[in-house]
């Protein structure tokens, strides 16, 4: 049982992330920026096309709680304030 939390990731052209989730079993929580959190059975469905957030409100809830927990303990600050990325100026 895990829980992971992805941050930044960056491209030439564009920028990826911030990205969150947590892994407990065969359930997977995530939530691509800027959606919401999606709710996902890997044992049944390995290529996330089912989200089950509506239908498992009770699993829905403890792996939402587990990062709500985690993110509190870590200082883990929401998307809308998290500061912009800014590229690196080149050495002059």
């Amino acid at each position: 049982n895990s829980l992971y939390l992805s941050g930044y990731a960056s491209h030439t052209k564009s920028r990826i992330g911030p990205n969150r989730g947590v892994r407990l079993g065969k359930w997977k929580l995530v939530a691509r920026y800027p959606n919401e959190w999606e709710l996902y059975d890997t044992d049944s469905d390995r290529t996330e096309l089912n989200d089950l957030a509506g239908k498992q409100a009770e699993k829905f809830k403890e792996l939402a709680g587990l990062y709500r927990d985690w993110s509190e303990r870590c200082g883990v600050l929401p998307w809308n304030q998290v500061p912009a990325i800014q590229p690196a100026k080149p050495n002059d």
